[in-house]
């Protein structure tokens, strides 16, 4: 049953300023790792550590509790780290154990993070920093700082735009417990692929793998903020890269109307990729349409939302052939002109079609996984000129690999316990999955990241919302899942 309902354990975290004066940059990330309790330590030991943003966003904190503590124990703060090519905390930091070395051979336990946001000058970089390295102060290797190499671009006015690196996605390409690949986009709409598979860190690189745009050529440049959502490809080798684009919620850029798009990039590997070039999107992707739907007949959810378009059939490119590397979907989606029951659907915000109905929406947060789907959470911007009236944002299920809706139901729909058959919607001569768009009259709150809870007999809820009111979705699964183990977790064992 489809309910509101307040969830203890969610919590939205706020990126932007909570009473114009204070700031939450990101949510603290901890890990156990083994690392030095003090500069005069002899030895590592395992440790829980936890690090998070300074409060000025500008640089982040590692705090250590023995490991297998209740808690209780006084936090060791072990170091701060800054840098002046430091914008903004974006995202949490990832904590991993990197393919680095010590000096007794063993692998370095690394804090992984974007430069964070705002940046003028020197570019987009990834920060990898040797959490161990720190505690007894920063020094030439004790941290590595890998540019794109792609510097923001000066207007008219010769001010250069600002820009940054986003929350990674690290990949364990060989699965022997060590962080061999990160994703991760900037403001200016690059999509990066970072190589830290070697031992020797000054061997690491980042290459260019898409540019995401809209419209043009030339495009307007689409912000990727978002932490990606990485897959192994199920039948064609090397990883699936999924990710949304905007900048942050609606609050942060209120009037901002740029369509927004979600994408599936096909990364093979290699040291040139075939969609790292300006025309990829339109030449290399396969398009996929978001109809909106208007059915008077629903209790809940009477604006639906399928995926439609051609297959993916993805190829490598060939002599004389263009490869197909995967799909996007632009939310430039307009209004039903009626509805399904042939009724007029007034224009209740926003311009007439063929104009886009929600000009500005964006992905709120990192897509969930489940089964082959993966469950995406928009939001919309509701003090627009164009668009006062909005809903808070919509639901959609994708399947990650062609970008389509699922096809099976998949969401409770019509509040009746079950999913299933009754739980489609008539389209296009037959019945569809689709997603949805939320009720501003009965979920006020502004979607963010999703959250899962699943449940011992296979049901899962689906959590959307922020603070302590959240809208509680029940869903299904579609397919295997395709996820792999793609991270990991070191469990410390006592020898003997």
């Amino acid at each position: 049953m489809t309910v509101v309902t307040r969830v203890a354990a969610w919590v939205c975290v706020s990126l932007l300023p909570s009473n114009g004066s204070t700031r939450e940059f990101s949510a603290p990330v901890e890990e156990t790792v083994q690392v030095r309790a003090h500069p005069g330590a002899a030895g590592k030991s395992w440790r829980r550590v936890t690090i998070a943003a300074l409060p000025d966003g500008l640089g982040y904190a590692a705090h250590s509790i023995p490991d297998g503590g209740d808690g209780s124990e006084s936090r060791n703060e072990l170091w701060r780290f800054t840098d002046t090519h430091l914008g903004q905390a974006q995202g949490r930091v990832r904590i991993a154990l990197s393919n680095a070395q010590d000096s007794r051979g063993e692998g370095e336990w690394a804090a992984i993070f974007g430069g964070g946001h705002g940046l003028v000058a020197g570019g987009a970089r990834l920060f990898v920093v040797f959490i161990d390295r720190g505690v007894d102060g920063w020094d030439t290797g004790d941290f590595v700082s890998i540019t794109t190499g792609v510097r923001a671009p000066v207007d008219d006015t010769e001010t250069p735009a600002s820009n940054g690196l986003g929350e990674p996605a690290l990949v364990d390409t060989d699965l022997d417990g060590s962080a061999d690949l990160a994703y991760a986009g900037d403001l200016l709409g690059n999509l990066y692929r970072f190589d830290i598979s070697g031992s020797d860190p000054s061997s690491w690189r980042a290459v260019r793998l898409f540019q995401a745009g809209y419209g043009g050529p030339p495009s307007v440049r689409q912000p990727i903020a978002e932490r990606p959502f990485v897959v192994r490809h199920p039948g064609q080798g090397g990883f699936l890269v999924v990710f949304g684009t905007g900048r942050g919620p609606p609050a942060e850029d209120p009037a901002g109307t740029d369509i927004q798009s979600i994408y599936g990039i096909w990364d093979p590997g290699g040291p040139d990729p075939a969609t790292a070039g300006p025309r990829a999107k339109g030449e290399r992707l396969v398009g996929r349409s978001l109809v909106n739907l208007v059915d008077e007949s629903s209790g809940s959810f009477e604006t639906r939302r399928v995926l439609t378009g051609e297959p993916v059939r993805y190829a490598r490119d060939a002599p004389g052939r263009r490869g197909v590397y995967g799909w996007y979907i632009d939310l430039d989606m307009p209004r039903a002109r009626q509805t399904l029951q042939g009724n007029p659907n007034p224009d209740r915000c926003g311009g007439a079609p063929p104009d886009a109905q929600y000009p500005g929406e964006r992905v709120a947060g990192r897509p969930i996984p489940r089964g082959n789907l993966l469950f995406m959470a928009t939001v919309i911007p509701r003090d627009t000129p164009h668009c006062a009236a909005a809903p808070p944002g919509s639901v959609l299920a994708i399947d990650m690999v062609t970008g389509g809706s699922a096809g099976t139901a998949v969401l409770d729909l019509n509040d009746d316990g079950h999913i299933g058959r009754d739980d489609l919607v008539p389209f296009d001569g037959g019945t569809a999955a689709s997603g949805i768009v939320l009720d501003g009259t009965a979920f006020s709150g502004v979607p963010c990241e999703p959250e899962l809870v699943s449940g011992r007999d296979g049901s899962a809820i689906l959590v959307v919302g922020e603070g302590g009111d959240a809208l509680s979705l029940s869903i299904g699964s579609a397919g295997k899942p395709r996820t792999g183990r793609l991270s990991w977790r070191e469990i410390p064992v006592e020898g003997p």
